[in-house]
């Protein structure tokens, strides 16, 4: 008990310093090596802020309710901000040597401005979307006493989200009928090294990531991808032998934190 007492500064300093970075999709498990025939499950929630890009050409318009309109007249790239929220479970399974494979799966809400002329048009929904991710991880070298772990991981990521209101501006929301889809696809280079009951683990992160915003009664839609490229931070707390709270952060095209709990078997 003395032990787990001495490591709680560090882990709450840590916890604090990742907390101001506020994901990509979240690495989760620390990067040490899952014994052959071993898997892990990790359940936590994430916040997440980015900018995504819309290729709007031309005329592209698309039409919402009665004279209502956005994306109008314009031809540009528009970074458009947005906001998530989510709950997840992540598993991770090493069947027989150094290459694990993950699945992941959750759901939660997305907020998305776009511009259109002098104002901001705000997308929001009241039923949460859907998360779900696949990936592996393969170790290069494993953590030892000496040395800490160093492997890869790459990944996809999917998004699927209604928006049933739009705000334009400061005006009250009117009802839209959207859909907002993200698909990720993201690679990573992890480093990672326990000491005692504290695990420490980072890494640098690629990614590219696409989305489309549709609505559902016109048929018209816009569409873009943007790639970007960031580093990403971690610290894990073992509090039982094979449980552990967890929390990391990253700066890499979406800002984010997450926070939650790990159990391996």
């Amino acid at each position: 008990m003395k032990t787990k007492c001495r490591f709680l500064p560090t882990f709450l300093l840590a916890f604090i310093c990742v907390s101001s970075l506020i994901s990509a999709s979240e690495i989760v498990v620390a990067p040490t090596q899952i014994a052959a025939g071993g898997w892990s499950i990790s359940a936590y929630y994430g916040l997440a802020e980015e900018k995504v890009s819309l290729q709007v050409n031309g005329r592209d318009e698309i039409q919402v309710a009665g004279n209502v309109s956005y994306l109008s007249d314009v031809s540009n790239v528009l970074d458009c901000p947005g906001r998530a929220r989510r709950v997840m479970l992540k598993s991770m399974f090493n069947p027989y040597g150094n290459v694990s494979y993950w699945l992941s799966a959750g759901a939660g809400y997305y907020e998305l401005q776009v511009p259109s002329q002098t104002v901001k048009n705000t997308f929001s929904g009241q039923s949460p979307g859907i998360v779900v991710g696949l990936g592996f991880r393969s170790v290069l070298f494993p953590d030892t006493i000496v040395t800490p772990s160093i492997s890869v991981e790459a990944g996809i990521q999917y998004g699927y989200y209604a928006f049933d209101s739009m705000a334009v501006g400061n005006e009250a929301a009117q009802p839209v009928n959207d859909l907002f889809e993200r698909a990720e696809i993201q690679a990573a280079v992890l480093v990672g090294k326990r000491l005692r009951n504290l695990e420490i683990y980072g890494g640098l992160k690629v990614m590219r990531t696409a989305v489309v915003l549709k609505d559902k009664t016109t048929l018209g839609s816009v569409s873009g991808n943007s790639d970007s490229a960031g580093v990403m931070a971690g610290v894990k707390l073992h509090l039982y032998p094979e449980e552990s709270l967890f929390i990391e952060g990253n700066l890499a095209g979406e800002n984010g934190i997450a926070a939650g709990w790990n159990i391996k078997f």
